[in-house]
């Protein structure tokens, strides 16, 4: 392995803590670069990265309320999920709309309202989410909860606190409002 990487800065990319290396099964040990501890094969000599994983967040506004989704872990939230390899954010949040809840948006309808970082716990790694506003009324379809969703409803703004949203999701929605309807 060594000898097809020498002179060459190789880097893996994990979301979990890599114990093995993930190009060649050596257990790894750690090492300082640019100043921190990272993962380090010292058969292959490289640095395993612990990465975000990113996903994509939908705020659907119909008048004063937003679109909760209630997933199978039980928790309301926002609609949204994990974009593929392949995939433009905006066709990630396009897709998992049509999804999980049945409407359907064109991605140039889609407004970029906010970026945020999670690592709730870092042996589990981070995610990276990107989130996008719609008003209800560019949507077309019917409000069906898909298969990874056990309800949906259209929450009116001031129910929120029934429903026990996480803080991420009223400051997504903040951001939704301003930059819908309070563009500049």
């Amino acid at each position: 392995m060594g000898d097809r990487c020498r002179g060459v800065d190789r880097r893996a990319v994990t979301r979990r803590p890599a114990r093995f290396c993930p190009d060649c099964g050596a257990a790894t040990g750690t090492r300082q670069y640019d100043g921190s501890t990272r993962r380090y094969c010292p058969a292959c000599k490289t640095f395993i990265w612990q990465n975000p994983v990113p996903t994509v967040r939908m705020v659907v506004l119909d008048g004063d309320a937003v679109l909760l989704v209630r997933t199978r872990n039980g928790r309301w939230g926002l609609p949204g999920g994990y974009l593929k390899v392949d995939e433009h954010p905006r066709d990630g949040a396009v897709r998992e709309l049509a999804e999980e809840t049945g409407l359907v948006v064109h991605a140039s309808e889609l407004v970029l309202v906010c970026t945020d970082h999670h690592v709730a716990h870092p042996a589990e790694g981070g995610l990276i989410s990107i989130s996008f506003a719609v008003d209800r009324r560019r949507a077309s379809g019917r409000p069906t909860p898909g298969a990874e969703i056990l309800a949906l409803e259209f929450v009116p703004m001031r129910d929120m606190d029934a429903y026990d949203v996480p803080a991420v999701v009223h400051r997504r929605l903040g951001a939704a409002l301003s930059a819908l309807w309070m563009p500049g």
